[in-house]
């Protein structure tokens, strides 16, 4: 009795292990993919950073 409540407890730490493994590396992925995410938007951030900076320029020439 004790033998097959010992096996099934360690069966069913052994789903919740692999349930939990399963969470973690899909939030990794996400974490991954929401890096690369931040990645691209800074690029883009300073792009247009780049693009404000030439017409504040090209204002300021043509105030002048």
């Amino acid at each position: 009795m004790l033998k097959e409540l010992a096996d099934e407890l360690e069966e069913q730490h052994i789903e919740a292990e692999k349930a939990l493994q399963e969470d973690l590396d899909a939030k990794e992925m996400e974490v991954h993919e929401q890096s690369n995410k931040i990645k691209e938007l800074q690029a883009s951030l300073e792009d247009y950073e780049g693009t404000i900076s030439q017409f504040r320029e090209l204002v300021l020439q043509l105030q002048s």
